[in-house]
């Protein structure tokens, strides 16, 4: 699939992305896109973590994408750096 005919395409798009929880056992962040769910992160693949961890770091990505909603990278590096 060409850069064009991808749906996300620029880092404003994710800053600026309405997620959600999902897939099989609420271990996928999605980013809302058209009406459509698309895929951003998964916990699934991390083998060392229980089914419950997963769904827990899932779920915390999730927020912290909420959390962060509208701020770009660089915002939220100068964010991290005040509580350090």
């Amino acid at each position: 699939m060409g850069s064009a005919t991808k749906l996300i395409n620029t880092t404003n798009q994710i800053d600026n992305a309405q997620v959600v929880q999902a897939g099989y056992g609420h271990k996928s962040i999605r980013m809302k896109h058209d009406g459509k769910e698309i895929g951003f992160a998964t916990t699934t693949y991390s083998h060392h973590q229980t089914d419950e961890v997963k769904e827990y770091a899932a779920e915390r990505i999730t927020l912290l994408m909420m959390l962060a909603k509208g701020m770009t990278n660089e915002q939220i590096m100068l964010q991290v750096a005040k509580k350090k």
